[in-house]
């Protein structure tokens, strides 16, 4: 018998679980504050796709890990990186990768930061296996 996949999200279908994917869509979506984000659903490939929105936007970074629902020894909390480079982004998103896009209890962040601390871009994996991006729309 061969061992299930880890999947983030999943649905019933024909008597089974299996994983939930969308369908390569995306969309401009009014936020409550007025501005426009992209709302963004990738069948798969969420890590890559968050890094090349990332490449648009510029150094320094910031990760953040939100964890909804708590196990083991952490608590549900916010766990934050200080600023860092792309390339260690992208060393991250690597060694984690299997965990943002395999476990349904956290989401992550990634800012691109400018000189006074406000974003010059924001993009969001949630566990619902979208991602949105705040910011530049264009270059995203």
């Amino acid at each position: 018998m061969e061992e299930a996949k880890p999947y983030k999200l999943g649905h019933q279908f024909n008597d089974e679980f299996v994983p939930f994917q969308h369908n390569h869509t995306w969309a401009r979506q009014a936020t409550s504050d007025g501005a426009v984000r992209l709302r963004i659903g990738p069948r798969d490939g969420h890590v890559d796709l968050m890094l090349e929105l990332a490449r648009t936007l510029p150094e320094p970074f910031c990760i953040l890990y939100v964890l909804l629902i708590p196990s083991g020894q952490f608590e549900v909390g916010r766990y934050q990186s200080p600023l860092t480079t792309l390339e260690n982004v992208e060393r991250v998103f690597g060694v984690f990768r299997s965990i943002f896009e395999n476990d349904g209890r956290a989401e992550v962040w990634l800012a691109s930061v400018a000189r006074g601390g406000e974003a010059n871009g924001t993009i969001d994996y949630d566990n619902h296996e979208l991602i949105y991006a705040y910011g530049p729309l264009e270059p995203f």
